[in-house]
Formats: structure tokens, sequence, C-alpha cells
């Protein structure tokens, strides 16, 4: 989980769960999705992402293996 917005430092694509907790992702396109307890997550490359409000995020999040094939945006091709 970012502590702080991370966009001027670039981001890996990754998935990821919500345990407990909100927060926004913010995709390279501007485009933001908000997500919650329960709620599973692809952030793409060069995403920014923060909590929402007091209550601490808790995400599981996984980094893709090398050998998961990509589009050529760099966006994991989930099945």
């Amino acid at each position: 989980m970012h502590a702080r917005r991370r966009a001027e430092e670039g981001s890996a694509a990754h998935v990821g769960y919500i345990v407990s907790g909100r927060m926004i992702i913010r995709g390279p396109d501007g485009v933001e999705v908000e997500v919650g307890p329960g709620d599973a997550f692809e952030a793409p490359p060069g995403h920014d992402a923060w909590v929402l409000g007091d209550e601490p995020c808790v995400a599981l999040d996984f980094a893709p293996d090398p050998g998961v094939p990509s589009n050529q945006d760099g966006n994991l091709t989930l099945p």
C-alpha cells in the first residue's frame, strides 16, 4: 500500500484484494476506481492509489509472475 501518492515515481502492474478499509486507484488514463472490503482489483502500470478516510486500508497485493502474459500496454492478461 502506498503511504502517499506516488505518481511521480511510477508503479508496476499488480493485482490485489482489499481486506479492510477503502482506497482509490487512479489509472494512468486518469480514471479513478474506489475499492473496499471484499473487492479484488487490478492496478495497471503507472497507477496511483491512496487510502480514503481515517481507517487504515489493509490490502493483499500480488506482483505478477514474469511468466504471466501481458498486453502491449503492460497490463496483466488474467484468465
